[in-house]
């Protein structure tokens, strides 16, 4: 009984992330006590969280390919990487130790039932070629470098092929919704720190 209820509670956790980050960035703004310096401490891993995330928009084809490429074949989980350092740029800038604690605290338990969701998924949907490709590129920090994208191949017309990051691929997956997300909120942090 205590388990299955586990197991529901674990489920919901990790398909209502989204809520939850949007709960918890109200409640850092309305605790936050941002200074300038703390701004400028943050953001910059503000700008490399997002930096990650458009990156890895460009190559992912959700649930009809197994993305390798770019930040892929470093992590398995760029998106997320992207995430904490968003979340973890926040946290420096809300310039409160609680907050920064909890954030690491909370998104570390939410994170950790994700990945673990999307596991099963992906390995259900691409067998083999997951568990290759798992062995190979570690599943959140990138420990290792490897090259970003295949080599640059001949094409079937003599030319050289490039890596297939796609611009549309990021329209799709409306990252710039991200961008105008993270600028409102550096703004709301920016007059708090003023006021």
């Amino acid at each position: 009984m205590l388990r299955s209820f586990l197991n529901f509670l674990l489920h919901i956790i990790g398909r209502q992330r989204i809520i939850l980050s949007f709960i918890a960035g109200l409640s850092f703004i309305y605790f936050a006590t941002p200074t300038l310096t703390a701004i400028l401490i943050g953001a910059p891993f503000i700008l490399l969280g997002e930096a990650i995330r458009t990156w890895a928009s460009g190559f992912i084809k959700k649930d009809k390919e197994l993305a390798q490429e770019g930040p892929y074949a470093l992590t398995r989980n760029p998106l997320y990487l992207g995430n904490f350092f968003i979340g973890l740029g926040f946290s420096l800038m809300a310039n409160n130790l609680v907050l920064l604690f909890l954030f690491l605290k909370i998104f570390s338990i939410v994170y950790i039932i994700t990945i673990r969701n999307e596991d099963k998924s992906l390995l259900e949907k691409f067998g083999d070629a997951y568990l290759a490709y798992k062995s190979k590129v570690p599943v959140f920090f990138p420990f290792k470098i490897i090259p970003l994208s295949p080599p640059l191949q001949k094409g079937s017309e003599g030319g050289l092929k490039s890596f297939n990051f796609d611009w549309q691929l990021v329209k799709r997956h409306r990252e710039n919704h991200t961008w105008v997300g993270i600028a409102g909120c550096l703004i709301i942090f920016i007059l708090k720190a003023a006021y």
